[in-house]
Order: structure tokens, then C-alpha cells, then sequence
């Protein structure tokens, strides 16, 4: 308080003013404060919350290795392996054998966790990169199955393009994060903490894939950022996030270009 008496006076006030000038100082200094707090807090719930999908992330990989083991386990020995296995060509001429997985239920897998466990196990059991997709297309089902339908035979040999295909469907993006944790309602049945648990989980995926730093700033840039798109006219707006711009100075750099 005395630090702010001594700004006041070096800066002429006196009186009421200079009393004035404390009491709005100090209100500014409380309301940065409770941000930090805010945002603190947000991180630790943050990282407990990322702690405990690890673990179930963890546990769901144990169990798919455990099915996986099992599928090979019968298919081992067989002349045909039409029940137990996808044949996929590959560009020698040669057949390459894939144990079959279990299939992608939409609706009910989680389509990240999905693409991360295929991924593993694809590496884990040596098979060739430019055939992933041809061997994930085997299990999609719904509308995951559409996406690669409507891939051209020239994209379709390409993993990370079906990839970023599959998480743009889904809206596993950064827009896709910010339109689900400024839209996202209570599901049926959901409860209070649930329903919190999963904004803060979309608003940490929009964080990242925004290449956001966690921090008070961090987050300030993001949200404005963001106003300031929202308040553009439409083809101003589409055309500045269809762009990869990380900060303010960007988008105002790329909003007086055009």
C-alpha cells in the first residue's frame, strides 16, 4: 500500500485521488492474483486429470496386448487364414499376413486412443508404414469407413493423410477442441463433475494443438486471438484459420496482407 501512496504522489495526487488510485490499484492487483490462482489450479486439475488417463490408457493397452496375443495365438498353424487375419498385397507382389484386430466401433471408441493403440502395434510387429492404411482401412466401420471411401487410391497408400482425415471427421482438431469447449453441453445423465472434467479436457487439447504456452499470457493471447477472429467479417475470418498463426502479431500481420 505504501508502494502505491508513493506512485500516487510521484504522479500529482493527492487527497481523495491518490486514495482512489490505492483502491483501484489494489482491486487490479486482487484480480490478477485470483487469475494466477485460477490458472493453477487449472493446470493441477489439468495434470491430475491427464494422470489418471494415462493409467486407464495403460490399462486399455494391457488388455488390447492380451487380445492381440490370443489372435495370434489362433492363428498360428493355419493353411487359410481368412477368419484370423487380413491379406493385404503389398507393392512387391508378395502377401503380407495382418492379425485380424478388433474392428473400430463408432460411436463407442475413443477415435485418438484407437489410431495410438493401431499405431503401436503396427510398429511393434514390423509391418511396412505404406501399408497402414490399407490395414487400418479393414476395420473402420461407419464413418470412419466413409472418410476412406471417398479417398482417391493415390491418398488413401498415405497413413498420416487417412490420419488427419479421420481426426478432421471427428473434429480431433484445434477448432474442432474450441468449438466443443465453447458449444459442449451436459450429456444425458451427466453429472456436475463429469461435465467440468471434460471442458477442462477440451480445453486442454485446444491448448496444445493451438501451441499455446500455459500461462497467464499464454492463455490471454489464446482467448483474444480468438475474439478477434470471431468479430471479423466471414471471409477474413475462414481465411485467418485456415492459417497456422501461433500469436497476436501474427494475425494482425496476416490481417493487413489482405
Amino acid at each position: 500500500m505504501e508502494k502505491l501512496i508513493e506512485i500516487g504522489q510521484k504522479m500529482g495526487l493527492e487527497g481523495e485521488k491518490i486514495q482512489h488510485f490505492v483502491t483501484v490499484q489494489q482491486a487490479i492487483e486482487r484480480e490478477e492474483c485470483q487469475k494466477e490462482r485460477e490458472l493453477t489450479r487449472m493446470k493441477l486439475d489439468t495434470e491430475e486429470r491427464e494422470q489418471m488417463m494415462k493409467a486407464e490408457q495403460l490399462e486399455k493397452d494391457r488388455q488390447f496386448e492380451l487380445e492381440m496375443k490370443r489372435f495370434e495365438i489362433e492363428a498360428r498353424g493355419k493353411a487359410v487364414i481368412t477368419s484370423e487375419a487380413e491379406e493385404v498385397p503389398r507393392s512387391t507382389g508378395r502377401i503380407a499376413r495382418f492379425p485380424k484386430l478388433p474392428p473400430f466401433r463408432d460411436g463407442e471408441d475413443d477415435h485418438e486412443s484407437y489410431l495410438q493403440r493401431f499405431e503401436r502395434f503396427a510398429r511393434r510387429n514390423g509391418w511396412k508404414e505404406e501399408e497402414w492404411a490399407t490395414a487400418l482401412s479393414a476395420l473402420l466401420t461407419g464413418k470412419a469407413l466413409d472418410v476412406y471411401s471417398r479417398m482417391s487410391d493415390s491418398v488413401t497408400v498415405q497413413y498420416d493423410q487417412l490420419k488427419q482425415a479421420l481426426l478432421k471427421r471427428y473434429d480431433l482438431t484445434e477448432d474442432g477442441y474450441r468449438n466443443k469447449f465453447r458449444k459442449g453441453k451436459p450429456e444425458l445423465n451427466e453429472s456436475v463433475e463429469p461435465y467440468i472434467i471434460r471442458l477442462k479436457s477440451y480445453l486442454a487439447k485446444w491448448i496444445l494443438l493451438s501451441k499455446t504456452k500455459e500461462s497467464v499470457d499464454g492463455i490471454k493471447d489464446l482467448f483474444v486471438r480468438e475474439q478477434f477472429i470471431n468479430s471479423c467479417h466471414g471471409d477474413l475470418a475462414a481465411h485467418l484459420r485456415e492459417k497456422t498463426l501461433e500469436n497476436l502479431d501474427q494475425i494482425a500481420e496476416a490481417a493487413e496482407d489482405i
